[in-house]
Formats: C-alpha cells, sequence, structure tokens
C-alpha cells in the first residue's frame, strides 16, 4: 500500500522543492497545501511542479489562508487529511512542512512505515499551563499576533480582562493534551480525523494553538483503537523558544545518524549545501 506525504507551505523553498523532488516515487503521493495568502510563492512552486520531469504524483489541496498558532492551521491540515482519506488508501500519511528534510533515504522510510504500526506522534504532554488556551477566549488569532503587533496587545488585554472578570469557556476535553503539529498517522487514524472534523472544527473554534492538541485529544477519545508510539520521528531544535532553530549542518550529521527520519527547519542556504554534497 502506498504512502502519503502531506505538506503545509507558505513559502517555495529550495526544501519544499527538494523534499518534492526526493519523493519522487511511485511508492507515494504528495499533497501540498498552500496558504493562500501568498500567491506569488504558490505560483511560483506550481510553476516548478508543472515544468520538472522530476516531480510527479502532487496534488493541490483547498487553500486557506493560514495563521500561525490559529484554528485556520489546524483547517488547512484537515484539507490535507481529507484529500488523503479521499484518495487513498494509504499505510501511512506523514505531516510535514516546507522547511523539513530528509535524514534516511525514501526506500529506508518506506521499509520502516511499510513494517511500522500505530500513530507516530511526539511525547504527550498533560501540562495544566496549556488549560488557558480553551479556557478563554483567543479571538484575534486569525489577524496575526507572532510578531508581537497591536493584534497581540489587543489579544492580552481580552485575555486579562477575561481572567479578572472570571469568564471561562467550557473545556471540550476531558484532558487538554500537547503534542507536536507534527507525526506519521495510520489511513486508519486519518479515517477518524476527518470522521471527527465538524467536531474538531467547533471545539478550536477562539482557541489558541489547536493544531497541537487535537490529534492528542483524538488519541485520548480513540485509546483503544489505536496504539500510541510517542515519539514523532522528527528532530528539532527548540532552544530559543517557540519557534525552532534552523539546523546547523553539525547537527544535520548528528540527527542522520540517530533514529530520526524527518528534520526540521533547514533554509535555502542549508539546501543549497545539501544538494550539492547529495
Amino acid at each position: 500500500m502506498k504512502q502519503a506525504v502531506l505538506i503545509l507551505a507558505n513559502k517555495d523553498t529550495l526544501a519544499l522543492r527538494n523534499l518534492l523532488i526526493e519523493f519522487n516515487d511511485e511508492r507515494f503521493d504528495l499533497y501540498i497545501h498552500f496558504d493562500k495568502k501568498e500567491e506569488d510563492q504558490f505560483q511560483s512552486i506550481k510553476k516548478f511542479t508543472n515544468q520538472n520531469p522530476n516531480v510527479s504524483n502532487v496534488f493541490w489541496v483547498r487553500r486557506e489562508k493560514v495563521q500561525w498558532a490559529a484554528p485556520s492551521m489546524v483547517k488547512a491540515e484537515l484539507e490535507l487529511f481529507k484529500a488523503a482519506n479521499k484518495y487513498g488508501p494509504y499505510r501511512y500519511c506523514h505531516l510535514v512542512s516546507d522547511s523539513d528534510c530528509l535524514l534516511k533515504s525514501v526506500d529506508a522510510i518506506w521499509d520502516f512505515f511499510n513494517c511500522a504500526e500505530g500513530e507516530w506522534l511526539s511525547e504527550i504532554e498533560r501540562n495544566a499551563s496549556n488549560v488557558h488556551r480553551f479556557q478563554y477566549f483567543y479571538p484575534f488569532m486569525e489577524y496575526g499576533v507572532r510578531n508581537h503587533n497591536v493584534v497581540w496587545i489587543l489579544q492580552k488585554i481580552l485575555l486579562m480582562t477575561q481572567r479578572i472578570l472570571g469568564i471561562k469557556r467550557k473545556i471540550p476535553y476531558r484532558e487538554v493534551l500537547k503534542a507536536s503539529q507534527w507525526g506519521s498517522f495510520t489511513g486508519k487514524f486519518v479515517q477518524a480525523i476527518v470522521k471527527n472534523e465538524i467536531e474538531i472544527l467547533r471545539e478550536i473554534k477562539y482557541t489558541s494553538t489547536p493544531d497541537e492538541h487535537y490529534k492528542a485529544g483524538l488519541l485520548l477519545k480513540y485509546q483503544n483503537d489505536f496504539r500510541y508510539n510517542a515519539n514523532n520521528l522528527r528532530y528539532v531544535n527548540f532552544k530559543d523558544g517557540n519557534s525552532p532553530n534552523y539546523l546547523s549542518e553539525k547537527e544535520y550529521i548528528e540527527a542522520s545518524r540517530s533514529n530520526y527520519i524527518f528534520a526540521r527547519k533547514v533554509d535555502d542556504a542549508f539546501c543549497n549545501e545539501y544538494i550539492k554534497r547529495t
């Protein structure tokens, strides 16, 4: 059975182009969600895929305007999952970004997941500090809060006001669990995500960073139906905060010698050197 690579993208990066070339293999299909805000970048990568003979099996899904840490991120993921579920079946679906790179060969990835079982998601955090993401209203997330701008200030003021007035929402989950957005999921779990689309969208409305919660929530809901592996097989370095650092060559070499399969994130300068070496 084939595998699918589901790519969330908002830039025409060398990392993205490299993924498309490396997965030019009849055993894999590639689905891309490209941020609707970035039309020029979208046309650039689409031209690349149309004109490059080393790229095939690429499918474009319905596009959303995506904001970091907002419900629209989940909506974009759902478009990818729905497409894979519709045109599959696939043994595994790998959710990656436009700044990911491979640490293992495509043959090795195929062999591993052809024998693997269960859902490959990072270790789930049971931390009460994450409850606020669902307990309070975050209506400004779709307007962009990443750069600590005016919208970010408004969201902070609203959050403080809710706390002072004792305004709290009903938490949709029995327990708020947190895990990485990225992972590798069986076709059966993707089917469960699609089946629960309406419920997921209702639960994440006006929440913060829901992409880090809904998959873990589903694993809890269906804990008797799915095997959970506390490892998403992704190397990432979060030393400087919420956004991962760009990979150094030393980190890449060390990660390549480990059990990790994907790594993020890499920039164009790194990809230029990586492509030259390979």
